[in-house]
């Protein structure tokens, strides 16, 4: 059984369409809404699917992290890695 850690930060804030990460994107506590690309979604339900994208990235089982240093909110790499445990 593998568990697989994944850095949340941001993931509201990151389009799980596109892969943009911008603060704009987060209109309120709820919506998530992404201008360029059109993608709306709850946006506990974005930051879910980002989450879930990384982890299957992370295992190679498919996904994306969306992890665009260019467009990333963080300038540590180490911060935008997401860690694996394997238990």
């Amino acid at each position: 059984m593998a568990v697989v850690v994944v850095n949340p930060a941001y993931t509201s804030l990151r389009c799980s369409g596109c892969g943009h990460t911008q603060k704009e994107n987060r209109k309120s506590q709820a919506v998530f809404s992404r201008q360029s690309c059109g993608y709306t979604d709850n946006a506990d339900v974005n930051a879910a699917k980002n989450i879930l994208a990384a982890g299957l990235a992370v295992t190679g089982r498919g996904g994306t992290p969306h992890e665009d240093p260019a467009t990333d909110l963080h300038s540590d790499p180490m911060k935008r890695q997401p860690l694996v445990l394997v238990a």
